[in-house]
């Protein structure tokens, strides 16, 4: 392992994420530089999940939890989460409804919302075709927000052909531009090519557009909350490592 993962505990940090994984690993006996690797990498993006305020969601069957967890913004290659960590406000409980099709919508007080959620691949082979068809088919809103990654833009947009350029579909088709292939390499999971954070949009309707502000504004409030207790945190407990060096 490199050399800034020393002082890890890895039996902590397993034992931290077992609720939420399908894998184990018997920590009577050493673990493996594979082992670590694995429990490193679902630990940190746990993490990141759980930065949000959120409520859990478990399923009943596969197919129905790898919908929510697309509603939840989870990202498609950490397959061995068994629970969707469905953001909310930090203040109420979202309803959550997955419809027979598959449809997963939400519901939080008087404001509701659903995903749209888009299949990367044929994203960037299709374009604005496929991002017209993918909004236009799905569940009609008034206001839609971009999903980027684990989080979602902060701008929210009008139904496709509404505005001068600020609709959804416009939107879309710009942070594809912006974030393209032809600046980013798209073989990079690292990189900030859209393919590896453009999970599709958000869709909200509401009866006052001071609901949906509200809603968003909360949310971000307990995640820029929270995001600062984990980081004082960790250099609180850096600090305690270094005093014990």
């Amino acid at each position: 392992m490199p050399k800034h993962n020393k002082g890890i505990n890895y039996s902590q940090r397993l034992k931290a994420i077992r609720p939420f994984v399908d894998f184990n690993y018997d920590l009577r006996r050493p673990l493996s530089s594979a082992a670590k690797a694995k429990i490193s990498r679902y630990y940190d993006y746990i993490e990141k999940l759980t930065v949000r305020p959120h409520q859990i969601y478990r399923a009943r069957s596969a197919k129905n939890l790898r919908a929510v967890q697309r509603y939840a913004q989870h990202d498609t290659k950490h397959k061995a989460i068994k629970v969707a960590f469905v953001p909310n406000d930090g203040t109420g409980r979202v309803k959550v409804r997955v419809s027979k099709k598959g449809q997963v919508s939400g519901k939080s007080g008087h404001l509701r919302f659903f995903n749209i959620a888009f299949d990367a691949k044929k994203l960037a082979e299709q374009g604005r075709e496929y991002v017209e068809r993918k909004i236009k088919n799905g569940p009609v809103a008034k206001r839609y927000s971009i999903q980027a990654g684990e989080f979602e833009v902060a701008s929210t947009y009008l139904p496709p052909g509404q505005g001068a350029g600020g609709d959804i579909v416009t939107q879309v088709l710009r942070h594809m531009e912006r974030y393209g292939a032809d600046k980013f390499d798209p073989e990079n999971p690292s990189s900030h090519y859209f393919g590896n954070w453009l999970f599709g949009v958000n869709g909200y309707n509401f009866a006052a557009q001071a609901e949906l502000s509200q809603y968003r504004e909360a949310k971000r409030q307990a995640t820029k909350k929270e995001g600062q207790r984990r980081a004082n945190k960790r250099k609180a407990e850096k600090r305690a490592r270094l005093r014990n060096a």
